[in-house]
Protein backbone atom coordinates (compact mmCIF):
# COMPACT_ATOMS: atom_id res chain seq x y z
CA UNK A 1 0.00 0.00 0.00
CA UNK A 2 1.35 3.46 -0.72
CA UNK A 3 0.90 6.25 1.34
CA UNK A 4 0.94 10.00 2.02
CA UNK A 5 1.60 12.40 4.67
CA UNK A 6 -0.40 15.34 5.19
CA UNK A 7 0.34 18.49 7.35
CA UNK A 8 -2.97 20.62 7.57
CA UNK A 9 -3.37 23.39 10.26
CA UNK A 10 -6.25 23.39 12.79
CA UNK A 11 -7.74 25.31 15.55
CA UNK A 12 -7.50 22.80 18.38
CA UNK A 13 -11.30 22.88 18.72
CA UNK A 14 -11.20 20.87 16.01
CA UNK A 15 -9.05 17.84 16.83
CA UNK A 16 -11.97 15.76 18.19
CA UNK A 17 -13.95 16.34 14.09
CA UNK A 18 -10.64 15.36 12.53
CA UNK A 19 -10.00 12.22 14.43
CA UNK A 20 -14.10 11.36 13.88
CA UNK A 21 -13.63 11.99 10.45
CA UNK A 22 -10.42 10.25 9.32
CA UNK A 23 -11.41 7.38 11.32
CA UNK A 24 -14.59 7.22 8.86
CA UNK A 25 -13.06 7.63 6.26
CA UNK A 26 -9.85 5.44 6.50
CA UNK A 27 -9.39 2.21 4.96
CA UNK A 28 -6.79 1.19 7.89
CA UNK A 29 -7.94 -0.51 10.62
CA UNK A 30 -6.00 2.19 13.07
CA UNK A 31 -5.56 5.48 11.14
CA UNK A 32 -2.45 7.03 11.43
CA UNK A 33 -3.53 10.60 13.04
CA UNK A 34 -0.95 12.62 15.12
CA UNK A 35 -1.04 16.15 16.39
CA UNK A 36 1.82 18.26 17.14
CA UNK A 37 2.12 22.10 18.71
CA UNK A 38 3.26 24.23 16.57
CA UNK A 39 5.68 26.90 17.55
CA UNK A 40 6.82 29.75 15.05
CA UNK A 41 7.99 32.96 14.53
CA UNK A 42 5.21 36.10 15.43
CA UNK A 43 4.39 36.47 12.09
CA UNK A 44 3.82 32.81 10.80
CA UNK A 45 1.63 32.59 14.46
CA UNK A 46 -0.53 35.59 13.84
CA UNK A 47 -1.22 34.31 10.06
CA UNK A 48 -2.29 31.01 11.52
CA UNK A 49 -4.52 32.81 13.94
CA UNK A 50 -6.20 35.77 12.06
CA UNK A 51 -6.77 32.87 8.84
CA UNK A 52 -7.68 29.48 10.62
CA UNK A 53 -9.63 31.16 13.91
CA UNK A 54 -13.06 33.18 13.31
Amino acid sequence: MNYSNIITFAPQQNKKNIITATEKLSVEEVPMIAFSKVEGNQKFANWIRKTLVK
